[in-house]
């Protein structure tokens, strides 16, 4: 799901229209579109390394058609699945280069009021932050309701950390999308950007544009997502 296929060579006197074929399989959005048949007869289950979110995997993470769907038309909210899938693979970035003692990621779906209840995603992030031992940042993506939720979460998690710095952050000045869709894409380009950059700290100084993430950016994540 990870790694990209090696271009096939073609033979120069092949017609156009296998050229065509060629051009679309060596793109990652057309190819998942062949794989959508497949998708409308059952999800794709992956489960996750131990590693990625401190946290057994007693769930995979589905992929179903409509998470396809999203991530090819690139104009609908995302499901948590797409951001998951994305961890995943941002882990994979990680170990490459060799900054798995720097970075690890908190299991999304795990701390959303959507089917757990505050004990339990309190316990999950205590859990995560004791065996992590390492600084940690919060940033919520969505203000208002989610920071509150996050903020009193925290509350009776924070005090009990081992010398760890844990921070939420609230950026004044960031990214603004034009749609309220947009947001899983923008979470997923500030996930890339940190890791790919190594940004470890001066968020503030990081994060200073208020210009919307430009489309063919968003277009790279929809294809790194896919490939």
């Amino acid at each position: 799901m990870f790694t990209r296929p090696q271009k096939q060579l073609i033979h120069d006197t092949i017609i156009h229209e296998d050229d065509d074929m060629a051009e679309a399989e060596d793109d990652p959005l057309s190819k998942l579109m062949t794989r959508l048949p497949r998708l409308n007869k059952a999800p794709l289950e992956i489960y996750w390394e131990l590693r990625v979110f401190g946290l057994p995997p007693h769930v995979p993470v589905f992929i179903t058609l409509p998470d396809a769907l999203e991530v090819i038309g690139g104009d609908r909210m995302l499901n948590i699945s797409i951001i998951q899938l994305w961890c995943m693979y941002m882990d994979t970035i990680v170990v490459d280069q060799g900054r798995s003692s720097i970075y690890e990621f908190v299991e999304p779906q795990t701390i959303q009021p959507s089917g757990n209840t505050f004990q339990n995603r309190q316990h999950y992030l205590q859990t995560w932050m004791d065996e992590s031992k390492r600084d940690i940042y919060l940033v919520p993506y969505i203000d208002g309701k989610m920071k509150n939720d996050l903020r009193t979460m925290l509350q009776g998690v924070i005090g009990k950390s081992r010398g760890q710095l844990v921070q939420i952050l609230y950026p004044k000045v960031c990214n603004k999308q034009e749609d309220s869709w947009e947001c899983g894409f923008y979470v997923m380009s500030w996930i890339k950007t940190i890791i790919r950059a190594a940004i470890t700290d001066e968020w503030n100084e990081r994060f200073k544009s208020t210009s919307p993430i430009p489309e063919e950016t968003i277009k790279q994540i929809r294809q790194e997502w896919t490939a």
